[in-house]
Order: C-alpha cells, then structure tokens, then sequence
C-alpha cells in the first residue's frame, strides 16, 4: 500500500473554515479510494493563547478522528509565520523520531504548504507542491513576497499557468495541469425538480461541514 503525506496549511488553526478544512479533505478521500494510507502534515503556530489554541486543537482532532485520520494526523509546532530552514523539533501528539518514521518510509509528500521548510521536505525521497491558488501563487512568487523551495514535481490548478498566450508566469517551473480534486462520495447527488441553477457556494457551517446554496436568478 503506498503512504501518501498530505501537507495542508492552516486548517488546525482556523477551525471555523470548513470549507478550507474540506479542499484538503478531498485529496485525502480520493488518495484512500485508490488503496493509500494517508497522513495529515500540518505546521501549528503557537501565539501563546493557551485557552484558544486548546479549542482549537480539540475541534481539528474531532474532525481527524471523524473523517478517519485518528492517529494519522501530525502537527508540529512553529513560533514565527516565517518558515525555518531546518526540520521541525516538536511535535503534537507523536514524538519527533516517530513522525520522521513516518516520512521516510513514505511514498510522496503532497505539499500545499508553500513555505514548508527545506529541512522538512528533505526528509521525504519524492515531494509535490500543489498549486491551489492559480495566478495569486505565481504572483506571490514574481513579486519575491514568497520563496517555493525545491520539489520533484510541481501541480496546479489553473489551466492556463505557464501555458503560451497566458498572462500567468511559469515562474521558471514545469508545471503539471490537474483538475481539483472532489471526491463524489462526500457530495451525495439529491434532485430537486424545483431546484433553479445556482453558481456560486455562499457560506460553510465549519461545525458540520455542510453547506448553504443560494441561488443567483439571472
């Protein structure tokens, strides 16, 4: 069975973004219907307020045991928004030669975390950077406000990144066109023959990870 590492950003500490928490989501459900073990890799940075970052913690471990990530969830503490060249030192939840187990016998590190530290990505033998925010990353990156460090492989999701006639850079990258990943398991179809078309997901209730349609009437 192949070990996927997936590496998301800032769900743990933002439990009121279920629809952030579920793009993430949707990776870790396809990747596990088609036979991988999956683990969650998330930077948590500690502002020193003990009563929130507990709250916080609680709801982001409720969500991982709900969705089948009991155990396979691995936090590690970090101080300063700006990333550390070196490998993590703390951990949550599992000790640091534990979670470097883990790195090592895995398969691929699929990475959403832009700023991820070198130290860390070099404990993986094949790392993936996914592009989930077409044209605002190669921006980040031109303007030097963001510094990708080296991956094996380089994913996005805007359709036209790199590509002849498009406004959007390549940034000096080889990047590979993928779709969003949604996984049809977690979106149950329901018909509503009085449904009127609808183009846009209007708010997330972050406690159930439901969600709320609203029309727009042309």
């Amino acid at each position: 069975m192949p070990t996927v590492v997936i590496a998301p950003s800032n769900v743990a500490a933002f439990p009121e973004g279920g629809g952030h928490f579920w793009v993430y989501l949707q990776y870790v459900l396809g990747l596990r219907q088609l036979g991988c073990e999956v683990y969650w890799l998330e930077a948590f940075r500690s502002k020193r307020r003990m009563e929130w970052e507990a709250a916080a913690l609680t709801t982001f471990r409720a969500r991982m045991q709900q969705h089948g990530l009991d155990g396979k969830a691995i936090l590690y503490v970090t101080q300063s928004k700006e990333p550390s060249p070196d490998a993590p030192k703390e951990y949550l939840d599992m000790t640091r030669a534990e979670a470097e187990a883990i790195f090592q016998r895995a398969d691929l590190l699929l990475n959403f975390h832009y700023a991820t530290s070198p130290g860390l990505l070099a404990q993986f033998r094949r790392t993936a950077m996914i592009d989930i925010d077409p044209g605002l990353l190669q921006f980040w990156i031109n303007r030097r406000q963001l510094s990708v460090p080296p991956h094996d492989f380089y994913f996005t999701t805007g359709e036209n990144v790199g590509k002849p006639g498009s406004a959007i850079p390549d940034c000096g990258l080889d990047w590979i066109h993928i779709r969003p990943a949604v996984s049809l398991e977690g979106w149950p179809y329901r018909f509503d023959p009085h449904g009127e078309a609808f183009t846009t997901i209007s708010s997330w209730d972050s406690s159930s990870l439901s969600w709320n349609l609203r029309s727009c009437r042309g």
